[in-house]
């Protein structure tokens, strides 16, 4: 898996890529990795096709600022379809909290240097199937919840919504599932440095109407700031 992974993150097309999208599926869980001081630490990993756990943190390193510049500001998602644990979630009741108001929040504003370098990780955001130490679920004929509920909403909305839309309602439809033991899941979405929207519309309008080339090049996985 690592060997493939990292031809991936070197191959001479990522310069002319626009986005960068990972889909892994297996079993996953916490095991046993030895740093490179050979100490055995504790991390959540993935594993390949030999049954060897692959840490997930190594698997996000190949594809970062440092190790992989030919995507420096671009976006890099990361589906990950795996276990993180043992545990079952079996859910709780619903709580529903009396009126109440608010104190306004005290924000604080602090100068700050101009950044000079690129931080190591940006613009990056991990699509987990379960939370830490949890377990993921599937469906034997329909497949695993999170990359079904993926399938669905993508196919339906991608052409209007945002990347940040579009999984909240990933993680809706994960979240109302319950399974024939009384098993629940939730989604759990990880973003780090990303600062702007993505939109994967190819700039094809709902009416129908052609675009100019120049308006469909702005909505081909535009990267809009963050409002």
């Amino acid at each position: 898996m690592m060997e493939e992974l990292s031809k991936a993150a070197q191959e001479e097309q990522q310069k002319a890529a626009d986005c960068l999208v990972v889909v892994l599926m297996s079993h996953g869980g916490k095991d046993t990795i030895r740093g490179s001081d050979n100490e055995p630490l504790p991390q959540q990993c993935i594993y390949g096709s030999d049954d060897e756990p692959v840490a997930l943190e190594s698997i996000c390193e190949l594809f970062n600022n440092k190790n992989c510049p030919s995507l420096q500001g671009k976006p890099k998602l990361f589906f990950i379809q795996a276990c993180r644990g043992r545990n079952q979630d079996a859910g709780t009741a619903k709580y529903v909290p009396p009126d109440r108001t608010d104190d306004a929040a005290v924000q604080t504003n602090s100068d700050s240097v101009p950044i000079q370098k690129v931080p190591t990780v940006t613009d990056t955001c991990f699509c987990y199937a379960s939370v830490d130490n949890y377990v993921s679920h599937r469906n034997g004929a329909t497949g695993s919840w999170l990359l079904s509920a993926v399938c669905e909403v993508f196919s339906e909305h991608a052409c209007t919504m945002p990347l940040l839309e579009l999984l909240l309602l990933v993680q809706g439809k994960v979240n109302t599932r319950v399974s024939d033991k009384g098993n629940c899941q939730t989604v759990s979405i990880e973003l780090q440095g990303l600062q702007k929207q993505l939109y994967f519309n190819p700039g094809l309008p709902a009416d129908g109407k052609e675009c100019s080339p120049l308006r469909r090049r702005d909505l081909c996985f535009s990267f809009a700031p963050l409002q």
